[in-house]
């Protein structure tokens, strides 16, 4: 086998790791998803009873799940976390000094190769329909 051969079977089997054959996410990858969807949603004072997670761009992300109407053009992979099980009460979403009412769910945009946030919603109602396929990890 050559070495390109070599590499070509790693990136498939590392990315079969990720994504189950239907595109759903497991193992290491879900495991990170669900304890940054656990954290977030501590932070703001409520459990993460469900999570869906969907991959996509961050520029169809915040069109589509976040309802920013700015001019994204940021083609870069992301994973889209729904967390739901709220009341929230996040004291780090809206204006400085605002107080917002407590929200049903929230939207966490991830990059997707550092995990770190990028964009989020914070509200009721949110969806994921339109980013791509969605897998339920909790």
């Amino acid at each position: 086998m050559t070495r390109h051969a070599i590499l070509a079977l790693s990136v498939v089997l590392l990315t079969g790791c990720a994504r189950g054959p239907t595109g759903a996410v497991s193992g290491p990858i879900q495991g990170r998803l669900l304890s940054i969807a656990d954290a977030d949603a501590r932070s703001c004072s409520g459990p993460a009873k469900h999570v869906q997670v969907v991959r996509s761009t961050r520029a169809t992300a915040n069109r589509v799940a976040t309802g920013d109407v700015g001019q994204v053009e940021d083609e870069r992979p992301v994973w889209v976390l729904l967390i739901t099980g709220g009341p929230f009460n996040c004291p780090h979403s809206g204006p400085p000094g605002s107080s917002l009412p407590p929200a049903g769910d929230q939207i966490v945009v991830l990059d997707a190769s550092t995990f770190q946030p990028t964009d989020g919603g914070f509200g009721d109602h949110h969806t994921l329909a339109g980013l791509g396929p969605i897998t339920t990890l909790r």
